[in-house]
């Protein structure tokens, strides 16, 4: 089973590893560090039998997937494409329906658990596709994953992972404000996290979170401007249902006010703690 992989940014760069070191060969295409050169994933797509994309933004999965040089123009029937990247639910399906047309298929699989879970295997995988050929996406998905969940037809796993960041949003912002209130009362911070920790507050994402600002660390492991893109696709999904979401509405607007103390570059850990650390 031949493996090609494009996008081995910070997470991606983690998942390869795990996979090699689980005896699977996997093509990597790197980004020319010259910006004139033209990106070409051609001879990846052609050489693989899963093709695995984990790019930036929905604009990045548009070029790799339909650009000239790219997955859906130079695949072939028999193939399977796995779009790992947090998306649009819109060009999943798009995706899906363009594989299909070629003889290929393709699923929607992004993940949570940030770099931790691609180093340690344990991330959550949601996918969506065709749920009898699952079985087609296992090499891959198996060494990376502690838990994959089918969640739907093509889009579904988009749709639950931009859900799922609404989620992660605001446990990292009420986390923040809690650290940073913490610094101003007549208490031990680290005895509160451990209480928090070990009661109903606690989660691995708590911990994180916490322990990056104790630390003064904001080097991202998921960047504040991610975060951001995360929001306005699930705002786009139906912007009816979620213009009645005010934590939504609440956390776009924190998750600006962060990128305009820290920058865009900053890591999520920065949401809900002022640009000054309070002390």
């Amino acid at each position: 089973m031949r493996i090609g992989w494009i996008g081995a940014g910070t997470m991606g760069a983690r998942m390869i590893e795990r996979l090699r070191a689980a005896g699977a060969g996997v093509s990597v295409w790197e980004r020319p560090r010259t910006d004139g050169d033209r990106p070409s994933y051609r001879e990846i797509v052609r050489t693989s039998d899963i093709v695995v994309t984990m790019v930036g933004t929905p604009r990045d999965v548009e070029d790799v997937y339909f650009g000239a040089e790219g997955i859906i123009g130079n695949g072939r029937a028999g193939q399977t494409f796995i779009d790992m990247t947090t998306s649009s639910p819109e060009l999943a399906g798009r995706i899906a329906d363009a594989a299909s047309a070629i003889g290929a298929r393709a699923f929607d699989a992004p993940v949570s658990g940030g770099p931790v879970g691609a180093e340690q295997g344990t991330l959550s995988v949601m996918v969506g596709g065709d749920v009898d050929a699952l079985d087609a996406v296992a090499p891959v998905l198996g060494p990376l994953a502690g838990s994959i969940v089918h969640q739907g037809p093509a889009g579904s796993g988009q749709r639950a992972k931009l859900l799922n960041q609404l989620l992660v949003a605001a446990v990292t912002a009420a986390a923040g404000e809690v650290y940073r209130l913490a610094q101003t009362q007549p208490i031990d911070g680290d005895a509160l996290r451990r209480s928090m920790l070990a009661g109903a507050a606690g989660s691995p994402l708590v911990d994180f979170v916490w322990g990056k600002l104790a630390a003064d660390d904001f080097e991202p492991g998921y960047r504040l401007a991610h975060l951001r893109k995360d929001l306005d696709l699930l705002e786009a999904v139906d912007p009816r249902s979620t213009h009645s979401a005010p934590l939504l509405q609440m956390l776009r607007s924190a998750v600006d006010t962060a990128i305009e103390r820290r920058g865009e570059a900053s890591g999520s850990q920065g949401l809900g703690v002022s640009a000054e650390r309070a002390r």
